[in-house]
């Protein structure tokens, strides 16, 4: 997989021909996303269907099987998992966890 920095066409984010497979199982296959700067996206579709597998591969958190992930050079994405466990004993406020 190429996840490389760079800007196509204007895009912040382009995605192409994204798919990713684990345990012989495909997880998402076909992607093509393109994001433009000032544009807001939203990911839906029913449980199961690779809502968090596609943002993870475009974060570089997952390696995909076949395609690209471009990111124009300087871009952040924010990033909050489904599931974050944190030891309810460590002292972190609101600020520090966001920061």
């Amino acid at each position: 997989m190429n996840h490389v920095r760079s800007v196509v066409a204007g895009a912040l984010i382009e995605v192409a021909g994204l798919e990713v497979r684990a345990k012989n199982r495909v997880l998402v296959t076909g992607i093509e996303l393109s994001v433009m700067a000032g544009e807001i996206v939203s990911i839906i579709g029913p449980n199961g269907a690779g809502k968090t597998t596609l943002i993870r591969a475009v974060l570089g958190l997952v390696e995909p099987t076949s395609g690209t992930v471009r990111l124009r050079a300087g871009a952040r994405i924010g990033y909050v998992p489904q599931r974050l466990t944190l030891n309810p004993n460590l002292p972190l406020t609101t600020r520090r966890f966001v920061g």
